[in-house]
């Protein structure tokens, strides 16, 4: 495990960090070793919550439809919130005035694309799981003064085997970002995720980070130099 994160941080772009979902295993032990290896957490549980605040790294809090007990604690812990349907804005709203704060809130896009050859498609398609971009527009054009927007999420797919289909996701994710970015607005935070694909057997190769790094640090320099106060973060 430590060189295979060894692998991943030498072929990260400049300014970006391993973002590590602590859903895919939220043992504690496991935890312990990579958090001094890893840049930050995303959670979508209060457990998971409760876990990742012991390590003192950033985090972001995920998930549809979450409750407005969550909200209210995952602001107080200082998470960036994922905002993934226009109900939550309410909720979002409602916590920021009764604990007198104002949230960090990154939308998740559903954008009109995925990855090709995924494993589970979670984007280009209806989903729960975020907004399309005629809604992120429409949000970002009417953002409430209670809300601290930093940016974006990005998840279309995982278990991808073909490093070509991820290049391309990752050439149409900058783009997008771009686009949907209104000029008002400084971007601080993209999160996307990484969707490498691992092998489970014979008949399949994973695919290494070095075989798509090229694509990731031209995705990574487009975002970057328009927005060069951007924290980049691919989610794994």
């Amino acid at each position: 495990l430590a060189d295979r994160l060894a692998t991943v941080a030498k072929y990260l772009p400049n300014g970006a960090r391993i973002k590590y979902a602590l859903k895919a295993n939220p043992n504690q032990a496991l935890l312990n070793f990579i958090s001094n290896r890893i840049g930050a957490l995303d959670v979508a549980s209060q457990r998971e919550l409760a876990l990742a605040k012991s390590t003192g790294l950033p985090i972001s809090y995920s998930g549809p439809s979450k409750q407005r007990e969550e909200i209210e604690l995952a602001v107080l812990a200082g998470a960036t919130v994922n905002l993934e349907s226009e109900n939550e804005i309410a909720r979002l709203i409602a916590a920021a005035v009764k604990l007198s704060m104002t949230p960090n809130v990154a939308i998740r896009v559903n954008p009109d694309f995925g990855i090709r050859s995924s494993g589970m498609v979670m984007s280009g398609i209806p989903s729960q799981f975020g907004l399309e971009p005629a809604k992120v527009k429409r949000i970002l054009a009417n953002w409430p003064d209670e809300l601290n927007w930093v940016g974006f999420h990005y998840f279309a797919g995982s278990q991808c085997l073909d490093p070509e289909s991820l290049r391309t996701y990752y050439e149409n994710v900058a783009q997008d970002v771009i686009r949907l970015t209104p000029e008002k607005f400084e971007l601080r935070s993209l999160n996307v995720g990484l969707s490498l694909g691992v092998a489970y057997n014979a008949q399949e190769s994973s695919i290494s980070i070095a075989e798509v790094a090229d694509a990731l640090a031209l995705a990574v320099g487009a975002v970057t130099e328009r927005h060069p106060n951007c924290q980049i973060d691919l989610e794994s």
